[in-house]
């Protein structure tokens, strides 16, 4: 048998042991979750019998011991359990030798046995029986393992387990943070540990009493916490401090003189909280110090909504003999209750100062919403007439008077309307940047071209053109399929990589539960930002997907991005939006935000409308107001699952070094029922150009991303659902914008952002990663036409050539590791170069093939390294995508196996044209983002 027939039989072996491979995997999971079942009934029954449990019953526990503790864990989570039925269940695993199994499991090596038993170990132990959780933390490394540690020594309340939880605050860092949050959880018996320990100089014994006492509020715990803003250890009077929230007495009024600016604010804070009218002049002292004004401000805010009937005092202080910043400062205090004011008929001369502060801070809105439903004329023909003047004199209130003023109000100010959309140009690329892309396609022509002549002239061969035609075929052809075959075996090895990664991940999320997961300072704050622009037809659905997420922490921020079509109001009528004035601490500059607005009907719910600046723009303008530890940004045409978030986050908390960054898994909602933003059905789309993106999806995510994610290489997250650190986004100016700190604009600022932030982190010398979650899922709409197609992979791909261009200085660099080492270079390769070698090849062969140059044997080998090789890659991913869990139907499945075998024939040829003519066409025209076209969810009947 000839060579060719021979690597045809072997693919299509392999290709047929993939498929069993894959249809065994699909009977395992149905086998498992009966098996699982039935292990359930089992405990279930052993909780609620008085009898003790069959033997069999025990020896199906031991057998099967794993899936009984998950079933256990998932039992205490959805039923109430009594005493006595918890008390039945722990000796039920204790017969079954499952206790002194998982205590034993404490000292693994493997860091996940380790997790397990500590999670599992507070639903079988007694508290005083739990000693053996506390010798593990004096002597554990990593984290997650200790903060499970902590939870389940917390529920036991004995006085070692407090006193280990003390010890360990030495390791610092967000451990230390996490025990913070989690210490509020402790119960009864903290009380009488904490005085027991209440003379101890350790200032350990010291922050853990503080972190205990912020939600106890005894008399003897404020002492001490009083004492404690005077200790010389910073972390101690931070924790102190924290107490003021239940006990507002420590932070008397000398304690906003102090020199910790935490305390001091939190000080000033709290002494609004107790303010009497005969006082007030006095704490506006506080205005005059740069940093107390924006607590003072707070603090008067709060004393305004509590007392409203002082404002006419406070009036009148505005215009007395206090200094200009006390001014200031009293005056935005007041800014939110114009409305309020205006109604009531105060005096304009006496609202003037609050009226010229607001217009010059930008806390206008209130002000403009005013004048746009007031129905008193003569009213109207004062404050008219005293904003005309701040017109002129201030820019931007001027430009949100044109923007948001009903036209007849404009007349009368003397203003014309300016509601029309100015985009920023984009950024192009610099003549440098372009003479190194003319540099690289000059290469690509230019060095095949030598290489053939070169080899061609040493083989002696006759010099006629007819000859070299031939060679130069056979020559790119032999090159072609070594490409071919490199570029798949770099899929398998990833394939590898992506194995160990799932089935890890796989085990860790088999292990959490909710109730251990939504513990305080577990998982980290999340805020979710969603850019919108022309999304009206699926904004509603996605922002209701976003607000019933499960999670214990987080808000949602929709940044509505100038949109052309009714998206705002479409948002302002479902949500039923109230105009708000923010203030913000983000420094990144972005377009004009016109304004913020709050729902009543969920306050987890945040709207900014801003002009038009990109989709990178609109999340620098989230980011800004996000209030959250981290961001997470999702298309606002997208639908996340309910666990989505909660899974990602566990994998964040999993890490052994900081996680700046952490992707998504991205499916194609296209064919998907959904009803109110909540994904019913799943299924495959009937529009064949759906079905392509889908196991293109699932080989690019599955077998791609999380790979590179094992080698912490992962230098794509894709916009439509990523998790960022908000400390190391604001550090390194957000994302790249023609506004931003850098002067540069970019299609691709998903991949540029984690481009940039691995090179921030190279360059503080800082160990990190960037991780991939393979569960959390997302489903967003994919284009169903050709054209639409074509320009979502054309931005793609000049998104790509652009940040290679930009950070072409980490390409082999050690200092960035292996993103620097492998993947950089991996995309300039096969991402950027080899698409023009891809091209010519099927080019190549074509005409190879019909003057008849390549024999059929060549054929064979091409058909094996190109199709049945790439179709061995998409049965893996497909594999891997459905491993524990079923997405698709029988028949979806044999359409998916059919697509992965079709779209060798035209669909990859049209991906390698696009990316050549990408490339080639940024040096003639700068384009933008391209919106495409979409029709919306497909709802429910």
């Amino acid at each position: 048998m000839s060579f060719p027939l021979l690597l045809l039989v072997l693919f299509l072996l392999l290709d047929g042991a993939a498929l069993g491979l894959f249809l065994f995997s699909k009977g395992r999971q149905k086998r498992q979750y009966r098996r699982a079942m039935r292990i359930r009934e089992l405990i279930t029954e052993a909780a609620f019998s008085l009898s003790e449990a069959h033997g069999r019953t025990i020896r199906i526990l031991k057998r099967n011991r794993w899936i009984a503790l998950r079933q256990l864990s998932q039992i205490h989570g959805a039923l109430v359990l009594k005493q006595d039925e918890k008390q039945r269940l722990s000796r039920l695993f204790k017969t079954a030798g499952i206790s002194r199994y998982l205590q034993r499991k404490l000292n693994s090596r493997y860091t996940w046995k380790r997790y397990a038993a500590a999670l599992y170990l507070r639903f079988l132990l007694a508290p005083a029986e739990r000693s053996p959780l506390s010798r593990r933390l004096k002597k554990e490394t990593r984290d997650h393992v200790r903060i499970a540690l902590v939870k389940g020594l917390l529920t036991a309340g004995t006085d070692e387990a407090f006193d280990v939880i003390a010890e360990s605050l030495a390791r610092g860092g967000d451990y230390a943070d996490s025990v913070a949050s989690m210490m509020r959880i402790a119960g009864y018996r903290f009380i009488g540990w904490a005085r027991r320990r209440l003379e101890s100089p350790d200032s350990l014994y010291k922050r853990t009493i503080l972190y205990g006492a912020a939600v106890h509020a005894t008399e003897w715990l404020s002492d001490f916490a009083r004492k404690m803003l005077s200790d010389p250890d910073p972390l101690v009077r931070k924790a102190a401090a924290d107490c003021s929230g239940i006990c507002p007495e420590i932070l008397n009024k000398q304690e906003t003189a102090s020199r910790d600016r935490y305390i001091r604010s939190l000080a000033v804070q709290t002494e609004a909280r107790s303010l009497r009218q005969q006082d007030v002049r006095d704490f506006c002292r506080h205005f005059d110090k740069e940093e107390t004004f924006q607590a003072a401000r707070q603090g008067m805010q709060v004393y305004i909504s509590r007392r409203p009937e002082e404002i006419s005092s406070l009036l009148k202080l505005l215009v007395s003999d206090i200094s200009p910043q006390q001014q200031r400062g009293l005056a935005l205090s007041l800014a939110g209750r114009l409305p309020f004011l205006l109604a009531n008929r105060t005096p304009l001369e006496q609202m003037a100062p609050v009226i010229r502060e607001a217009a010059a801070s930008g806390y206008s809105a209130s002000l403009i919403s005013f004048l746009n439903h007031n129905r008193d004329t003569l009213l109207q023909t004062k404050l008219l007439q005293l904003i005309a003047p701040l017109t002129k004199e201030l820019p931007a209130f001027r430009h949100s008077c044109q923007r948001f003023l009903d036209t007849p109000i404009l007349k009368d100010l003397g203003l014309e309307e300016n509601r029309r959309e100015e985009d920023l140009p984009r950024t192009p690329l610099s003549i440098r940047d372009r003479g190194i892309l003319i540099g690289l396609l000059s290469l690509i022509i230019s060095v095949p071209f030598i290489l053939l002549c070169t080899w061609f002239y040493r083989s002696g061969a006759d010099l006629s053109p007819a000859v070299f035609a031939a060679f130069s075929v056979r020559a790119f052809t032999s090159v072609f399929a070594w490409y071919a075959v490199s570029l798949n075996c770099i899929y398998l090895v990833l394939i590898v990589f992506s194995v160990m990664n799932l089935i890890h991940q796989t085990r860790y999320w088999n292990l959490q539960d909710q109730e251990f997961l939504f513990t305080p300072g577990v998982v980290p704050s999340v805020s979710i930002i969603a850019p919108a622009f022309n999304e009206e037809k699926t904004v509603i659905e996605s922002a209701n997907s976003l607000l019933t997420l499960v999670y214990p922490d987080y808000e949602v921020i929709l940044v509505n991005d100038g949109s052309r079509d009714g998206t705002i109001d479409v948002l302002k009528e479902y949500f039923q939006l109230a105009r708000i004035d923010m203030v913000h601490e983000g420094g990144i500059n972005t377009a004009p935000v016109r304004g913020v607005y709050r729902s009543p009907l969920n306050q987890r719910l945040l709207v900014i409308d801003k002009e038009n600046g990109g989709k990178a723009d609109a999340l620098n303008c989230g980011i800004n107001h996000a209030s959250r530890e981290y961001v997470c940004s999702i298309d606002s045409d997208s639908l996340l699952e309910p666990d989505s978030l909660l899974r990602m986050t566990s994998e964040a908390m999993l890490g052994k070094h900081e996680t700046i960054a952490i992707g998504g898994n991205i499916l194609p909602v296209n064919g998907c029922q959904v009803d109110h933003g909540s994904l019913q059905q799943i299924s495959l789309s009937s529009n064949r150009y759906a079905r392509l993106q889908t196991i293109e999806y699932l080989r690019s995510f599955v077998a791609g991303r999380l790979g590179w994610a094992r080698i912490n290489s992962l230098l794509i997250i894709s916009g439509a659902f990523g998790l960022f650190r908000r400390k190391r986004v604001m550090e390194i100016g957000g994302y790249l914008t023609g506004r931003g700190i850098h002067r540069r604009d970019t299609v691709g600022e998903d991949m540029e952002l984690v481009v940039r932030l691995i090179r921030h982190m190279g360059i503080l010398g800082k160990a990190f990663r960037v991780a991939y979650s393979a569960t959390a899922n997302c489903w967003t709409e994919v284009p169903e036409k050709l054209s639409g197609i074509y320009k979502q992979r054309d931005r793609w791909h000049r998104g790509l050539v652009e940040i290679m261009t930009y950070h072409r200085g980490m390409i082999l660099n050690p200092k960035y590791g292996a993103a620097g080492l492998l993947a950089m270079p991996y995309f300039l390769l096969f991402e950027i170069i080899g698409p023009f070698y891809e091209f010519a090849g099927y080019l190549v062969l074509i005409t190879g093939f019909a003057t008849g140059v390549l024999s059929f044997g060549i054929f064979l080998i091409m058909f094996s390294v190109v199709v049945l090789f790439g179709a061995l890659i998409s049965l893996f991913s497909l594999i891997l995508s459905e491993y524990g869990i079923v997405y698709f139907r029988k028949l979806e499945v044999i359409s998916l196996l059919r697509v992965s075998f079709t779209e060798n024939f035209g669909y990859r040829q049209l991906m390698a044209w696009v990316r050549v003519f990408s490339l080639v066409g940024m040096l003639f025209k700068n384009k933008g983002w391209q919106k495409l076209e979409r029709k919306g969810f497909e709802r429910k009947s």
